[in-house]
């Protein structure tokens, strides 16, 4: 079975046609982020990545993505909103084999978190402050 990076990088060049460099501005990330995407020890798309992924192209199969279970792209183009709640059920219902996925997507919620955090250490001081009040 193909590793997820090689899944993503398939989007990405394959069907989408895109370089690293538009992928990157398609999803606002840095296209350091596409590269991680694609290595085998890299990392994988968040929530918010999948949904712009989604909305990119509503053909793509998400839990193809993540599982390599199903076919690449949906035959059901049925259009529509896709967020965070539409992530949560595929990963419940339609891709309950591979639990590690929602483990890591809520791993990569929390470092997300953590590195805000990290970056922003202002922000939690001020939330305190204001807590204390």
């Amino acid at each position: 079975m193909q590793h997820i990076s090689e899944r993503f990088k398939w989007i990405r060049d394959k069907h989408l046609g895109f370089t690293q460099t538009k992928m990157a501005a398609a999803l606002d990330v840095g296209e350091t982020t596409i590269k991680n995407y694609e290595s085998k020890n890299g990392t994988m798309p968040g929530s918010a990545e999948l949904i712009k992924l989604y909305e990119l192209d509503k053909n793509i199969n998400v839990c193809w993505l993540l599982t390599g279970e199903g076919k690449r792209l949906l035959s059901d183009n049925s259009g529509g909103e896709f967020n965070r709640h539409h992530i949560d059920q595929l990963l419940n219902e339609g891709c309950k084999k591979d639990e590690t996925i929602k483990e890591l997507l809520k791993q990569n919620s929390m470092l997300q978190k953590i590195i805000d955090n990290l970056l922003n250490p202002q922000i939690d001081v001020k939330k305190k402050e204001a807590g204390s009040q």
